[in-house]
């Protein structure tokens, strides 16, 4: 039941309200408030676009009712293929979504670090059709996988620099 929508929202609710409300009572250490997983994979959601919105409305409301400083991102994507990403991205945007947010997302899974550009090109566009041009694109997840794509450590740290530098011209 892990990927599944709440079958009642009421749930939802409860729970955005009560972690929220915990992070507050604890000195407000949390300031980003993802809404959902990699939702482009049927492991992580198994809902529809809409009830991903109607989530979406709902933590966002609720979230900065307790705390109105805190900024609230869009369920990422996280597939291999740039169209895959863009189509969650534009099909949450256009529903509605790009109410409920202050920054947009992705999970930048890439094999090799030059694959980012295109990746966030294709993302912009989509950011820019749907009017959001003026809110942030953040990658919160990142990497190459598993440590036998690039056992030596050299390639890892290669990787990560290249991977950086290649984010921050984007």
């Amino acid at each position: 039941g892990g990927s599944a929508p709440p079958r009642d929202m009421r749930h939802w609710n409860d729970f955005v309200r009560a972690i929220v409300t915990h992070n507050r009572e604890r000195g407000g250490g949390i300031k980003y408030w993802e809404i959902w997983n990699e939702w482009d994979m049927p492991q992580h959601w198994t809902g529809d676009t809409a009830t991903m919105v109607a989530m979406a409305q709902h933590a966002y409301r609720i979230i900065k009712s307790i705390d109105s400083n805190a900024l609230v991102l869009a369920p990422p994507a996280s597939a291999y293929e740039d169209h895959v990403m863009a189509d969650y991205t534009n099909w949450f945007l256009a529903a509605g979504g790009a109410d409920y947010v202050d920054v947009i997302t992705i999970h930048g899974y890439r094999f090799a670090p030059e694959e980012i550009v295109s990746l966030v090109d294709a993302i912009r566009e989509v950011i820019a059709a749907n009017g959001q041009s003026a809110k942030p694109l953040w990658d919160t997840e990142g990497g190459w996988g598993r440590n036998i794509d690039f056992p030596d450590l050299d390639e890892q740290a290669a990787y990560v620099a290249r991977s950086y530098l290649l984010h921050w011209s984007k």
